[in-house]
């Protein structure tokens, strides 16, 4: 039941938060009532043969309680690949955040057969946006576990998750889509490290 719950609060979240780049000519304002969050998501290629695994951050805060879900991919066999991540597949986000406190709460993860989600809940990863900011949290990186089936194939057992600051990569990555953001980004990852439970 536990289970079954986690399944339908995330498939409604997934419907509540889909999130979408921000417009290439965007003019970030200190009239405004939001500022623009940049990061990236990302996780290795995969061991298993035929298998896509994606797995999904979920960020929360604002007045009106909003919610965003990100992802390594678009779906488990839809990649948005960039030659940067090097042995990693992953994508990069530029996205509107309301001003104030907000928060990564959570992550899951879909292999192609199984769902995989934190054993305990998470500390919040809070952060805070400014009227027409620009800031850099980090790269969110999920590092896949594997074990062998029965038939000696790779499967994935779990995740770690991490947060690093890679801005000399990404920044580069997003200058080249928003060049007007140029001296405008404040570098100010998430707490840098594991992301475990408590």
């Amino acid at each position: 039941m536990k289970l079954l719950t986690s399944l339908l609060a995330l498939a409604a979240l997934a419907l509540t938060g889909c999130s979408s780049y921000v417009a290439p000519d965007y003019q970030p304002t200190a009239q405004s009532d939001e500022g623009v969050v940049v990061f990236t998501v990302t996780q290795e290629h995969s061991r298993a043969e035929n298998r896509r695994e994606k797995i999904d951050f979920l960020f929360s805060g604002g007045a009106l309680g909003y919610r965003k879900i990100v992802a390594s991919a678009r779906s488990g066999w839809d990649f948005s690949v960039e030659p940067a991540f090097g042995k990693a597949y992953g994508r990069v986000y530029v996205l509107r955040f309301p001003v104030g406190m907000n928060q990564l709460t959570h992550w899951s993860m879909n292999d192609g057969f199984n769902n995989f989600y934190p054993p305990a809940p998470l500390p919040p990863l809070t952060f805070e946006v400014k009227p027409g900011s620009v800031t850099y949290l980090g790269n969110l990186h999920g590092k896949l576990l594997w074990g062998k089936n029965l038939f000696g194939g790779n499967v994935v057992t779990g995740v770690n998750t991490e947060v690093s600051d890679q801005s000399e990569r990404d920044l580069k990555l997003v200058l080249q889509r928003y060049p007007q953001f140029a001296g405008r980004i404040t570098v100010a990852p998430l707490r840098p490290g594991p992301w475990l439970p408590e």
